[in-house]
């Protein structure tokens, strides 16, 4: 388990630090996600905005990428905000310069929970 935390907190920060430096508008993303899904590269897959069951309904994953490497799932947050928050935490805490906070789900946790609700047909082969 502790390889998985280390790859979904990797990936986590990563993301992170991409969405800070590039400040893109939420539109621009999405056109610049939605190319790079239709590309013609069959190397991977890539999937933006994947709904799947899970014990509550149904739940939302940012992005899964499937590579011949492994599947990767990313969750993505977007916050301008100082963000406290450790582990083990249900919640996490985004405070922001005007003090305003804002609780949401513990984004390690929230991913972990994403990697188990994955079909389990979904694999690293195309078919």
């Amino acid at each position: 388990m502790s390889n998985v935390l280390a790859a979904t907190l990797g990936a986590f920060l990563v993301i992170a630090l991409q969405l800070i430096a590039r400040a893109i508008s939420p539109s621009a993303h999405r056109a610049k996600a939605w190319r790079q899904t239709h590309r013609r590269d069959d190397s991977f897959r890539r999937y933006v905005g994947l709904i799947v069951p899970d014990d509550n309904g149904t739940t939302e994953i940012d992005e899964v990428l499937v590579t011949p490497a492994g599947v990767f799932v990313v969750e993505k947050k977007d916050f301008g905000a100082w963000i406290y928050g450790a582990e083990g935490d249900e919640n996490w805490t985004a405070v922001y310069a005007n003090r305003e906070k804002h609780r949401f789900q513990n984004p390690i946790r929230q991913n972990y929970r994403h990697v188990n609700d994955l079909p389990p047909d979904l694999s690293t082969t195309r078919s």
